[in-house]
C-alpha cells in the first residue's frame, strides 16, 4: 500500500513560541471503530475544481455542492454538540476540529559523545541516538467532502494550520531554526454493514503535498477522490446498497523529514480533542436502488442529511407548489389533518429533520409502485375516492370539473405511504394543470435519483417563492 502525504512546514518562530499559552495535558480517548485503510490509486484522475452544477438527466445539483467548503461553511462540534451540524446538505460537509495540545517528538543523534545533536539519519554511524521532545503543537483541522450523487465516491480536501507551538526548553536551540513537521493523514472507513456485500474497497486519488511558511500558518492538500467498490451477492436487488464513514482520525508525522530509528513505528499525533471531536458522518451508497425500479443509477449519500424536495411556487410547478403549500398549512371539514412533510431542523443543525412529536413534521414515507396505485385509485381513481365524494376543488386553471388539459393531483403524493390509501383525512385532492401535474412528478423522481431517497426512507417537502 503507498501511502501519501500530507506535508506541512511549521516557522516554529522564537516570537510564535513567546505568544503561546503554557500546553494543556493531552487529552486521550479510545477509537475502537474497524478502518479499512485508504489505498492510493494512481488511475484515478486528480479531479479538477468545478464550475458550477452538474446536469444528470434534468436534475442539477445545487453549484454548492460541487465545489469546496467556504470559511462560513465550517462547524466545530463540542461535547454534547449535534454531530450533524457540520452537513450542508445530502452531498457535502464541512468540518472543523482542533487537536490537543500534543508534544511533538523526533530522533536525534551524536556522531561522537562530544558532538552537537543533529537529526537522525540512517547508515550515518553514530555513538548515540535518543528520542527527544521538540514542543507542543495544536493543529486545526478542516474537511471539506463534497460532489455530486451519480458516483460511487466524493470528492475530499484537508486543510491544516498551525495555530500554535511551544518549544520543549531541552530541544536543543541550534536545531529549531527551520524546523518542520510532514503530516500524514491515517484516513480509513468504517466497515460496510451490509451482509451482502463483498470486496469493499477504497481508493483514493493522489493527496498533494502542502506547506505552511512563516508568513502563512495553514496550507490544503487540494481536491483529491475517494472512491469506492464492492461487489454483492444477496438476492434482494434493494439490498444492493452499503454504509460507512471515510475519517482521518490521525496524522503519522516526521519531524524535518526525519525517519524513526530502526524504522521501528511512527510518531502519531491526534486531530481531534475533547472538547472538539471529529464526528466520521455516515456515508450510504447503492447501486440501482433509489431508482425503485433497478435501472442503472449509483451514487452516495451522507444519509443523516434530510432530504428536501423544494418545488417552486412559480413557474412550470407553481399549481402543484401551491397545493402542497395549501396542503400543509390549512385543513377543512374533509381533510381534518394538516398534511404532513414539513422540514424543521434540528436546532444547531441545518439539514437534519426534526420530527418533534407534531405529525406536520414528519417526514413523508417513499413507498413503491403497489402504494402508487393504491394511494392513486383511493385520492382520483375510484368511484369513492377522495376526489368523488368530496366538494370540487380546482387551480385557478381548473375552476370548474369540465376547465380542460386539468389532472386530479393529491397530496401527500402518490408514491408515499402517507397518501389516501393510508390516511385520507391528511390528504389533500385537488384539480391542476395537467403540465404542472406531470412536471411535478417529473422532478420528484429526479429528486429521488439525485438525493438517493431509497423505498421507505423518509423524505421532506418544502414549497419556495411563496409570496
Amino acid at each position: 500500500m503507498r501511502q501519501v502525504p500530507i506535508s506541512i512546514t511549521l516557522a516554529l518562530l522564537a516570537s510564535l513560541a513567546a505568544a503561546c499559552a503554557e500546553a494543556a495535558p493531552q487529552a486521550t480517548h479510545p477509537r475502537k471503530t474497524p478502518l479499512v485503510r485508504w489505498v492510493y490509486d494512481p488511475a484515478i484522475p486528480r479531479p479538477e475544481q468545478p464550475t458550477g452544477g452538474t446536469d444528470r438527466g434534468g436534475n442539477v445539483l445545487a453549484a454548492s455542492d460541487e465545489v469546496p467548503c467556504t470559511d462560513s461553511d465550517f462547524r466545530t462540534v463540542p461535547i454534547g454538540g449535534h454531530p450533524g451540524a457540520v452537513l450542508m446538505s445530502r452531498h457535502k460537509y464541512c468540518q472543523q476540529y482542533v487537536s490537543s495540545p500534543t508534544m511533538i517528538s523526533v530522533d536525534l543523534m551524536r556522531r561522537t559523545d562530544d558532538s552537537a545533536w543533529e537529526f537522525y539519519r540512517p547508515g550515518v554511524p553514530a555513538a548515540k541516538i535518543s528520542t527527544h521532545d521538540v514542543g507542543t503543537l495544536v493543529i486545526e483541522t478542516r474537511v471539506h467532502a463534497y460532489g455530486g450523487s451519480n458516483r460511487l465516491g466524493k470528492t475530499h480536501k484537508i486543510d491544516v494550520s498551525a495555530q500554535s507551538f511551544v518549544f520543549d526548553p531541552g530541544f536543543p536551540a541550534h536545531l529549531q531554526p527551520g524546523i518542520f513537521v510532514t503530516l500524514q493523514p491515517n484516513g480509513g472507513t468504517t466497515m460496510p454493514t451490509n451482509s451482502g456485500v463483498r470486496g469493499f474497497e477504497v481508493n483514493t486519488s493522489e493527496i498533494g503535498l502542502i506547506t505552511l511558511s512563516a508568513a502563512s500558518h495553514s496550507g490544503s492538500t487540494g481536491a483529491f477522490d475517494v472512491n469506492f467498490k464492492w461487489s454483492y451477492e444477496g438476492q434482494d436487488p434493494q439490498g444492493n446498497i452499503t454504509q460507512f464513514a471515510v475519517y482521518a482520525p490521525s496524522y503519522a508525522y516526521s519531524v524535518n523529514g526525519t525517519p524513526r530509528r530502526d524504522t521501528t513505528g511512527v510518531f502519531n499525533i491526534d486531530a481531534d480533542s475533547s472538547a472538539s471531536w471529529l464526528f466520521p458522518q455516515g456515508l450510504r451508497c447503492d447501486k440501482g436502488v433509489a431508482t425503485g425500479d433497478g435501472t442503472p443509477s449509483e451514487g452516495c449519500i451522507f444519509e443523516e442529511a434530510a432530504p428536501v424536495f423544494r418545488i417552486s411556487a412559480t413557474g412550470s410547478v407553481a399549481e402543484e407548489a401551491l397545493h402542497v403549500f395549501q396542503a400543509q398549512t390549512t385543513t377543512d371539514a374533509y381533510r381534518t389533518e394538516r398534511s404532513p412533510g414539513v422540514f424543521l431542523p434540528v436546532p444547531g443543525t441545518r439539514v437534519v429533520a426534526d420530527e418533534p412529536g407534531d405529525p406536520q413534521y414528519m417526514g413523508l414515507i417513499r413507498g413503491t409502485l403497489e402504494d402508487s396505485i393504491l394511494n392513486r385509485d383511493a385520492a382520483c381513481v375510484l368511484p369513492n375516492s377522495l376526489a368523488a365524494i368530496r366538494p370540487y376543488s380546482g387551480s385557478s386553471s381548473c375552476p370548474t370539473p369540465q376547465s380542460p388539459n386539468c389532472s386530479c393531483d393529491e397530496f401527500p403524493f402518490a408514491i408515499t405511504k402517507n397518501g389516501a390509501a393510508y390516511n385520507p383525512s391528511g390528504t389533500s385532492v385537488r384539480y391542476i394543470n395537467l403540465d404542472h401535474n406531470r412536471t411535478g412528478g417529473s422532478l420528484l423522481s429526479g429528486f429521488f435519483r439525485t438525493e438517493r431517497v431509497i423505498p421507505n426512507e423518509k423524505f421532506w417537502v418544502q414549497v419556495t417563492d411563496i409570496h
